[in-house]
Parts: structure tokens; C-alpha cells; sequence
């Protein structure tokens, strides 16, 4: 949750607060689960007026996809279901639901993923030690993978 937390205070320089969200829940379109509940979700405007009032912070299907999702995979060394989940199972259940950008922070392999969808799929890229970030969704953004 340290991860998501610095992430949140850094995208809250680029985007309003109500856009960046820890604790909202994704509705997506899979086989392996109906939910997901990433580290850090970035909404657009249309988006955050769409969970304004909502008792649950969850985006359904009929509301806009989030602008990005990030999520942290805490023990991918010793869980393999947890780095399944995280590369494959949300990797395609994001893509899917048209997110336009995905991170996969894995702090124990000690990368950063940045995918971006292009059409139905993500294409990657992968950041390490002190490498700065390519966000495409925030071409000011200053971060490096370390």
C-alpha cells in the first residue's frame, strides 16, 4: 500500500483529486473474477462524475473505463497465483475493458511495466533501477522505476 499511497500523492500534481482513487473497484468481463480492486485507479472527468454519490466506488461496465490502473504485486517470488493474476488474468481482463493504461509495479523482480492498449491489447514496456518512467497518459510525469 506504500507504493499506491506515493503514487497517489504524485498523480494528484497532473490530474484533480477526485480523479485519483485508492479503493475503488473495477467491474470487468472474465472468467477469473467479476471485480478487481487495484492499488491506484485514475479516472477522467466523465468518469469521477459518474462514482460522484455512488455508495460503492465501483465502475461498472457502463460507465467510463479509467484513464489508468496501477497494480502492485506484492509477492510475485513466492506466490505464483499472485503473479498469474497480475501479469496474465488482469493484463487481459483490463484490456478488455478498454483501460488505456496499466501498470504493473512488481517491487521483488524490481521492474515496472508500462503497458499501453492499442487496440484490443496491451503493448509494453519495461522500466528498471533508475530508468524514468514513459507515461503515455502523462507525458510530464518524472519517476523512475527504483
Amino acid at each position: 500500500m506504500v507504493i499506491g499511497s506515493l503514487l497517489f500523492s504524485i498523480f494528484l500534481q497532473f490530474v484533480p483529486y477526485y480523479c485519483v482513487r485508492l479503493g475503488t473497484e473495477i467491474e470487468v468481463s472474465g472468467q477469473a473474477a467479476n471485480t478487481r480492486y487495484p492499488d491506484l485507479v485514475v479516472v477522467s472527468e466523465a468518469g469521477a462524475a459518474a462514482l460522484a454519490g455512488k455508495k460503492r466506488s465501483l465502475v461498472t461496465l457502463d460507465m467510463p473505463a479509467p484513464v489508468l490502473v496501477v497494480e502492485v504485486v506484492p509477492s510475485s517470488d513466492t506466490n505464483p497465483q499472485s503473479r498469474e493474476r497480475d501479469y496474465v488474468d488482469k493484463r487481459r481482463e483490463y484490456a478488455q475493458r478498454g483501460i488505456a493504461e496499466y501498470w504493473i509495479v512488481d517491487p521483488v523482480a524490481a521492474i515496472v511495466l508500462v503497458l499501453r492498449l492499442t487496440g484490443q491489447e496491451y503493448h509494453e514496456q519495461r522500466f528498471v533501477q533508475n530508468e524514468s518512467l514513459v507515461s503515455p497518459g502523462f507525458p510530464g510525469l518524472k519517476l523512475r522505476a527504483d
